[in-house]
């Protein structure tokens, strides 16, 4: 039986940060959803290109946000078991930059989570990535006519600590 991913797990990508207790938040009756809000953002051309810049950044971001969430951890708490300082994992969640590999090589090793990158010309499907995964990656970046694609996903939790 295969790990469940990120993308079986995932949130809708316009809101990666949903309320963890699964409850509704009361709004007013004419306040607008955060995805109708980026919607309209994303016909700004500047908006548009950060929005796309900080795609893979947003989805480690939630795969953090769904892991922190799904172990009742706290930022202070996952920060102990990375060996990082709470700000660190603040910085993190809130997606503004892309993590570095070795951030990603980090939680990977830490939590147990797995990332997938490809790069190819833009106009070609990925070759040396698995038929499942393929399903999974969202196009990250193009130039130069290519593009980057990236994927997430968890696993179950890990009983020994960061560094263990």
């Amino acid at each position: 039986m295969s790990e469940p991913s990120l993308a079986d797990n995932r949130r809708d990508i316009f809101d990666p940060y949903p309320d963890p207790r699964g409850t509704s938040i009361m709004a007013a009756p004419d306040a607008k959803s955060y995805g109708t809000l980026v919607g309209e953002e994303l016909h700004d051309e500047e908006f548009r290109r950060e929005w796309e810049r900080l795609e893979m950044a947003r989805i480690v971001s939630a795969a953090v946000v769904a892991y922190r969430h799904d172990h009742g951890l706290t930022q202070r708490q996952l920060a102990e078991r990375l060996g990082w300082s709470q700000p660190q994992v603040a910085r993190l969640e809130i997606a503004e930059t892309d993590p570095s590999s070795r951030t990603l090589m980090r939680l990977a090793g830490c939590l147990g989570m797995e990332f997938n990158i490809s790069i190819t010309a833009e106009d070609e499907t990925p070759r040396l990535v698995a038929r499942s995964t393929i399903a999974q990656l969202h196009t990250v970046r193009t130039a130069s006519h290519s593009a980057m694609r990236f994927a997430a996903s968890t696993r179950a939790a890990r009983s020994s600590p960061a560094g263990a």
